[in-house]
């Protein structure tokens, strides 16, 4: 690839990077899977923290925060993943560094309350790596009690 060629590719975004990130999975690799991804979220005033593991042996490049209700914000405070708007209901996170092997964490803001009366928030993660490809989607435990 010329310089030219990697300039360009240095300059798109974060969101349009993850794309191409889970484009470059589906070549090759597109029968990889992460396995045993797991999880939980936790509320307490008004922010939900959410913490997931795929394993010691996967590497957690990107992963996708979807729930079922809207969003303000997703961010990690740590600054190892850099969280960016992809949907009223979902923010794409890339890895800002290196990687951290196989977990991952961040919290939650919603544009109204978490656990509203008949319609809890859930929360469901999507982990990818180009190499190793993307696990399915997984519901992450809590953080509204269930009745």
């Amino acid at each position: 690839m010329g310089t030219a060629k990697l300039a360009a590719v240095a300059l798109v975004p974060a969101a349009l990077s993850l794309c191409l990130c889970i484009a470059a999975a589906r070549g090759e690799a597109s029968a990889a899977t992460i396995h045993g991804c797991h999880g939980s979220a936790h509320a307490r005033h008004g922010v939900v923290r959410f913490s997931f593991s795929c394993g010691a042996e996967a590497s957690i490049s990107s992963f996708r925060v979807s729930t079922n209700l809207p969003l303000a914000n997703v961010y990690e405070p740590e600054s190892v993943f850099g969280c960016e708007r992809s949907s009223a209901r979902s923010f794409a996170c890339e890895d800002e560094h290196s990687g951290i092997p196989g977990e991952g964490a961040g919290r939650i803001k919603l544009r109204g309350p978490i656990c509203p009366p008949g319609h809890p928030l859930r929360v469901q993660i999507r982990a990818s790596n180009p190499e190793e490809g993307r696990s399915k989607p997984f519901t992450l435990k809590g953080p509204c009690p269930v009745h």
